[in-house]
């Protein structure tokens, strides 16, 4: 039987690789700049979010969905900021963007809120019991 390209053979272990041998991005670095402007740190925020969300280790493809559910949020919010402040935006473009980050976010595959997955806050006997009003 032929093997993949560039797997290990069957009961072989690939051994980790070192930060250094790894790209920024990767790394958890943006691709440029130095991570300090307003858009940066947005993104950031956002990632953060979105795998404490997630709830667990996310995969490769998980992450990647992030970084892109991440980078189409700041687009959409950019847009949305020119469209407050009365400038004109290409509702091409922003319809675009919305969509984009609609699928982004289906195909990350967070819980939708209200749904079976999502988890239980606390019932509406709770939250009384907790403020005295229940009874």
């Amino acid at each position: 039987m032929s093997q993949a390209k560039g797997t290990p053979p069957d009961g072989d272990e690939v051994p980790p690789r070192s930060i250094f041998g790894r790209s920024r991005v990767t790394n958890g670095r943006l691709p440029i700049g130095d991570g300090r402007s307003r858009g940066a740190r947005r993104y950031r925020d956002l990632t953060e979010e979105l795998l404490a969300e997630l709830g667990r280790e996310p995969t490769v493809r998980q992450r990647i969905m992030i970084h892109r559910v991440a980078g189409l949020t700041i687009i959409c919010e950019a847009m949305e900021g020119r469209i407050t402040a009365g400038l004109p935006v290409d509702p091409a473009e922003h319809r675009a963007a919305t969509y984009g980050l609609m699928h982004a976010i289906a195909m990350l595959g967070l819980p939708r809120s209200g749904s079976e997955d999502a988890p239980a806050g606390p019932s509406l006997a709770e939250i009384l019991e907790r403020h005295g009003g229940g009874g």
